[in-house]
């Protein structure tokens, strides 16, 4: 069995389980219709324009089921977006694979710029604009396309200013609005901490002796820095995570004032954070 026979069984099982789940009865006989197959090879490199099985019902005729390829990268972008492919232009990335394997030159990084800036986040968002896509689909494809140019470019050490780049390009609102609230979080958490220490520590310091008051300067502030974290930071992270699920669900700033007991205003904050 060569490698081609086993995409095109796994073919023909997907368009079975499609055609049996949607069956219909005409005439008093049962109906299979299956989906139009295409497999796209993402690899460079010469392949077969089709490839074939055949169906064979002992006592019947035999039927064979062919399946068209397409080859990824020979098809130009505007051609994925004519066609409605749009679900794979971030697999565009792979164009310059082999290329920054070679030679990690400026020019090189600047075609992978140009790439990921253009021919990828421009397609998307003009799908967008248009109506091609949703906001639900943006999302997902901003997210594939960070994901595969992490597993793809993210390691070579030239790439440290493109990785930047697409760092902020790729990275979703609802992520960056995260990032920035972990980022505060930490802080609340150390300045607290700082607080508490010096205000237990001259507290310790006066009743007990010098002998104990490390111990106990350690245990009591312990105890009162989790106290007071918690108080700070325990309301803003769960308010902030509420915020962030309805702001997913594209709730307005009035809405979510409302369902939380909030001020819009304080709404606000939280995102603008």
């Amino acid at each position: 069995m060569t490698k081609e026979d086993g995409i095109v069984l796994r073919v023909f099982d997907y368009g079975y389980s499609h055609a049996n789940r949607h069956y219909y009865v005409e005439d008093d006989v049962y109906v299979l219709s299956f989906p139009t197959p295409v497999i796209i090879y993402l690899a460079e490199g010469e392949m077969p324009e089709t490839v074939t099985m055949r169906l064979e019902c002992k006592g019947q005729e035999s039927f064979t089921y062919r399946v068209s390829t397409v080859n990824y990268l020979k098809m130009t972008r505007q051609e994925l977006e004519d066609k409605n492919m749009i679900i794979l232009i971030p697999f565009q990335l792979i164009r310059m694979r082999k290329i920054m394997e070679k030679e990690r030159s400026a020019e090189n990084l600047d075609l992978l710029k140009n790439i990921i800036q253009n021919d990828i986040l421009g397609s998307i968002r003009r799908n967008l604009d248009v109506g091609n896509i949703t906001e639900g689909d943006e999302r997902k494809l901003r997210r594939l396309t960070h994901l595969l140019y992490e597993y793809l470019y993210a390691h070579y050490d030239e790439m440290e200013e493109l990785n930047e780049m697409t760092d902020e390009s790729l990275m979703l609102d609802i992520d960056i609005i995260e990032k920035e609230h972990e980022r505060q979080i930490k802080e609340v958490k150390e300045e607290v901490t700082k607080e508490v220490t010096e205000k237990v520590t001259e507290e310790v310091t006066k009743e007990v002796t010098e002998k104990v008051t490390e111990e106990v300067t350690k245990e009591v502030t312990e105890k009162v820095t989790e106290e007071v974290t918690e108080k700070v930071t325990g309301r803003v992270a769960r308010l902030t995570k509420e915020i962030l699920r309805l702001t997913a669900q594209h709730d307005s700033t009035s809405e979510i004032a409302v369902k939380l007991g909030v001020t819009e205003e304080q709404v606000n904050e939280i995102l603008d954070a």
